[in-house]
């Protein structure tokens, strides 16, 4: 009997007690979070008692933090909590934080549960201390803003900067070029100039990055000029109505024309083992080829991602287990789809273009030095070292300007790796552009417009850089 007494009593403390601290929720469900920013989970709180409600001090945690409105709440006073979660790893998560007071023993438990998809690019992932702020170190970054044809920094009419979860962040003008602090993530970038082409694109962005550049074209003006044609394939694979074309192959002084090669000639043999025609080892260099393939927004028109495949498929065919092959995604960020490696599975590397999500702006300058460390790495000594750019752009932007581009290519061509360049179905801008690459990186530019039989061009270009002196 004594005992129940003495539970009873408590209880009735425990109810008291509870009657003090008024709680708004004590329960926060995030439910599915596509980017986690750690939102706060706020709650009011109002002393009901006849005494000083003190909330005691929380001890650092990394994964929660908690801060009052005020730390001491007079009888009747209204006050607040909030509460960051704070993870690194994606998924379920359910947390239980204790907040302790001075009108019980007992803490107020807050619980918090959620699903984390991905994380926002300002997200920070392990609580912050008070003297050494953020764990997730912000990084200043400039954005510049050049024109494409001069080169030359410009001041864009407007421009705006937002992660992902569409947070604003506000650049400040700097003298040549925008200033901000971030951190590493994604964003969206639009730019915009009088008698410029807009320019909107999603681009990974580092904290230890120092700059990014923004490549501005000037609006085309149309002048009446004799029009060639150019083949359009239509939905049905077939090539049907012809679509004007501001000048053919042939008229073009900067265009190295490779003429429809014919594939069982005396520079290629068949492999008994497998029927395949491959490449004669007397007379070709081994390869080590890295291909960089846009797969931006643009490259979902025309079919150019199609016969971009077929004219890899075809070059894969010939090459033998001897050469060695790697391949790099190209849009907002560079990805390697194909780690280099020998050419002994030719089922895997085919079609292997076409599994890849087509998307994004296009950051030449990423993709490059990616390429270029690949070469590196695989280089073939007395072979063919060769990066090829497949685009159907001007293959710019990034933290590479213009001229730190050729640059670049200048000095690997010199160091035996060359550079070589496909046009899908370009303009006249991107024309001129990769034909410059091409030629400072003493490799070869072909053009591929939609015609039947111009998937063979591919490897004919790879079979005169690596063709074998007498």
């Amino acid at each position: 009997m004594r005992v129940l007494i003495i539970g009873f009593i408590f209880l009735v403390q425990w109810a008291v007690n509870a009657q003090e601290v008024w709680v708004e929720q004590k329960v926060k469900d995030y439910g599915t979070v596509n980017f986690w920013n750690n939102d706060p989970f706020n709650v009011k709180v109002v002393n009901q008692s006849d005494k000083e409600l003190s909330f005691l001090p929380i001890f650092y945690n990394q994964k929660y933090k908690v801060w009052f409105s005020q730390p001491k709440l007079k009888p009747g006073e209204e006050g607040h909590i909030s509460i960051i979660y704070y993870s690194e790893k994606k998924g379920t998560f359910e947390k239980t934080i204790p907040v302790y007071h001075s009108l019980s023993g007992d803490p107020i438990l807050f619980k918090m549960s959620g699903y984390i998809k991905d994380f926002d690019p300002e997200a920070q992932l392990v609580c912050p201390t008070v003297n050494n702020g953020p764990s997730q170190n912000l990084g200043k970054i400039n954005i510049e803003v050049r024109d494409f044809d001069t080169d030359k920094i410009i001041q864009a009419d407007q421009i705006s900067i937002e992660s992902l979860s569409g947070r604003k962040i506000v650049p400040q003008e700097n003298g040549k070029g925008y200033e901000l602090a971030l951190s590493s993530g994604q964003y969206k970038i639009v730019a915009s100039h009088s008698n410029y082409e807009k320019y909107e694109a999603r681009v990974n962005l580092s904290s230890y990055q120092r700059k990014f550049i923004v490549y501005l074209v000037k609006k085309t003006i149309e002048i009446d000029k004799p029009k060639d044609v150019f083949v359009g394939e239509e939905k049905d694979g077939s090539y049907g109505e012809e679509k004007p074309s501001k000048y053919s192959e042939s008229d073009r002084p900067d265009i190295v024309v490779i003429e429809e090669p014919n594939l069982i000639d005396t520079s290629m043999v068949e492999n008994d083992h497998s029927n395949r025609i491959e490449l004669d080892r007397k007379i070709y260099k081994f390869n080590n080829i890295i291909l960089v393939a846009d797969i931006s927004t643009s490259m979902k028109y025309n079919h150019k991602m199609d016969y971009l495949n077929s004219s890899v498929n075809q070059l894969i065919e010939a090459l033998r287990t001897n050469d060695q092959v790697g391949m790099i995604s190209l849009a907002s960020t560079a990805n390697i789809i194909h780690a280099p490696g020998f050419v002994t599975n030719k089922d895997s590397l085919r079609s292997i273009l076409t599994t890849i999500k087509i998307g994004g702006a296009t950051n030449g300058g990423a993709a490059l030095q990616m390429a270029y460390n690949m070469a590196s790495e695989h280089f073939v000594l007395e072979g063919n070292n060769q990066i090829i750019i497949a685009t159907d752009g001007t293959f710019t932007g990034g933290s590479m300007s213009r001229k730190e581009m050729f640059g670049l290519i200048q000095q690997k061509a010199e160091e035996g790796i060359h550079l070589s360049t496909i046009g899908l179905n370009p303009n006249e801008r991107g024309i001129l552009f990769l034909h410059e690459l091409a030629e400072i990186g003493l490799g070869d530019y072909i053009q591929m417009n939609g015609k039947e039989g111009e998937e063979s061009k591919l490897l004919e270009m790879v079979k005169l850089q690596s063709k074998k002196t007498p």
